[in-house]
């Protein structure tokens, strides 16, 4: 055959070749092929038309690859996860076929603890094994904390090496108007707010989410402890009573769901709607662009105390136990995922990097920037079953 081929910038004909790719198997050259037809001209003139032929190897059946991602980023993750699947992923002459399916958290971590032989703690969240047989091949919770949790009932079934994928710091959500009321934007908002509302017979409302089913609500758990606990030893008083009596007032505004705290937000910026509803919440900074986002009658301002709360990192864990070739797949996406093309598209959808940086397409508002924050404090799973052993303590009727 005869194709096209470049002589000193002008298109000639030259030799043209059909491409068969041999597939695993020995099956020969493929039937099906792409084809591409490339027309020339030289000096007005048609010159010729030429095809060419670039086999595509057939797929030695498919696997597939089950992912599950916390609610709040699984569509981010599925938009990666399509353009992925448009570069025809294999493994072993198979073709992967991905499938990413939103997931609470907590109904994971209930299922796989109940499979390992454990009984997690997730506040109601339970579920039966029954209704959710399989666990995914790759779980994407929206913190690190799960895989903890989880590692406390066997530590072998769950993987040490976790990469974090995204990052959302855990802030303050103020309702605007009370917000600018104390001095923000121009005026830092401190801890001491949300700790004027920790302490019993304070008429500011602070809404928890509970630490047992929220990783959200769990950030808040260690920093409301970390900030009590430090407060005590200041004032010389006992820091175990300081924490159980924070907690007790936080326990008293607890609700289950971010869907839950968001029916008990202002409806409007009249003085007494303010006073009646929630007056603040810890919530993650994605969380409150989204909730921004919808246009509300009183939006939140996102403010950012320092210390900061320990922020949802999204790890991705493949998990143990799955198959050769399921892992191998689960890997390759895992790749994909922290290539600076999903970063991007991450930072697009409110995330930001590992790292904590933002990046210029990080959308920023009502107090959301996108300057780096610094890189969070180690949280040990020892502060972990700490913080909740005194929650449970405090909670408790």
């Amino acid at each position: 055959m005869r194709g096209l081929l470049s002589h000193g910038g002008f298109i000639g004909w030259g030799d043209c070749l059909v491409l068969g790719v041999p597939v695993a198997g020995g099956r020969g050259l493929v039937s099906r092929a792409r084809v591409v037809v490339v027309g020339a001209a030289a000096f007005g003139l048609l010159t010729g038309v030429a095809v060419w032929a670039v086999a595509e190897p057939a797929c030695d059946g498919h696997l597939r690859l089950t992912v599950a991602a916390s609610p709040d980023i699984a569509p981010a993750v599925r938009e990666s996860g399509r353009r992925w699947q448009r570069q025809q992923p294999r493994i072993g002459g198979r073709c992967v076929k991905l499938r990413v399916r939103a997931a609470d958290p907590a109904r994971v971590a209930a299922v796989a603890g109940q499979k390992l032989g454990g009984d997690l703690d997730v506040a109601g969240a339970h579920v039966s094994p029954s209704a959710d047989p399989d666990l995914p091949d790759a779980w994407l919770p929206d913190s690190s904390s799960w895989l903890a949790r989880l590692r406390g009932i066997d530590r072998a079934a769950i993987p040490a090496f976790a990469p974090p994928i995204a990052m959302s710091p855990v802030v303050l959500a103020l309702p605007e108007p009370a917000a600018r009321a104390g001095g923000w934007p121009a005026e830092q908002i401190g801890w001491d707010y949300v700790l004027a509302g920790a302490r019993p017979k304070s008429s500011l409302s602070v809404a928890t989410l509970e630490p047992r089913r929220s990783a959200v609500g769990l950030s808040s758990l260690l920093l409301t402890g970390m900030l009590a606990t430090s407060a005590a030893k200041t004032a010389g008083q006992d820091p175990e009573t300081a924490v159980l009596g924070a907690y007790r007032a936080l326990a008293a505004e607890r609700v289950a769901t971010v869907g839950e705290l968001v029916g008990i937000l202002p409806r409007s910026d009249r003085p007494e709607e303010l006073r009646r509803r929630v007056g603040a919440a810890l919530l993650s900074e994605h969380s409150i662009r989204e909730y921004d986002a919808s246009r509300p009658a009183v939006p939140l301002a996102a403010v950012y105390p320092e210390p900061a709360a320990p922020p949802l990192d999204y790890p991705y864990a493949i998990m143990a136990r799955v198959s050769t070739g399921e892992a191998r797949a689960a890997a390759r996406f895992q790749s994909w995922l922290l290539a600076e093309p999903s970063r991007r598209l991450f930072t697009r959808h409110g995330f930001r990097a590992p790292d904590g940086s933002g990046g210029p397409d990080f959308p920023t508002g009502n107090g959301i920037t996108a300057e780096p924050l610094p890189p969070p404090r180690e949280v040990t799973p020892e502060a972990v079953r700490e913080a909740l052993r005194r929650w449970t303590k405090a909670s408790a009727p």
